[in-house]
């Protein structure tokens, strides 16, 4: 079973994950409350390494939503600087322009793929479509899909 990690910061937040993971043979869900704000990276952090346990990241999706996708795609784009191997990350309606809580700056530019992690990208903004374009460029495994893909259909295919 597959750990998911869930930041989100939906207004409609408890109707909108349920639908969002509906499907989703999740093992476990760890979905912090409270996470925008002054201590946003202590507390992401926190749950991501409640999520992992003892492994490095191996088993946890990580899905992130609005601003909560921003953070996800930080800690995509960090992972071997922390040391970390993500299998999975799925971004839905990411707030490209948004600071990064993690890193309280801008996202950086993606560098090569090291280690390997499938990416989906959730939206129908053309900046999601262009950040897909952008890392497929540079080998990454990256897909794109329009705005209500359910994340179980994304983690169930064979």
């Amino acid at each position: 079973m597959t750990t998911v990690l869930l930041w989100s910061d939906a207004p409609d937040r408890d109707v909108h994950d349920r639908e969002l993971l509906d499907g989703l043979p999740a093992g476990r869900v760890v979905a912090p409350r409270n996470w925008v704000g002054p201590l946003a990276r202590e507390v992401l952090l926190r749950s991501f390494a409640e999520a992992r346990g003892d492994g490095l990241g191996e088993g946890v999706l990580v899905v992130g939503v609005g601003r909560g996708a921003t953070a996800a795609a930080s800690l995509l784009l960090h992972q071997r600087r922390l040391g970390l191997r993500l299998e999975h990350v799925v971004c839905v309606d990411t707030s490209w322009g948004a600071v990064d809580p993690i890193s309280e700056r801008a996202l950086p530019k993606p560098g090569p793929v090291v280690p390997p992690t499938r990416v989906d990208l959730v939206g129908d903004d053309p900046a999601s479509l262009d950040r897909a374009q952008e890392w497929a460029r540079l080998d990454w495994d990256v897909h794109h899909h329009p705005a209500g893909t359910r994340v179980a259909s994304l983690v169930l295919r064979p």
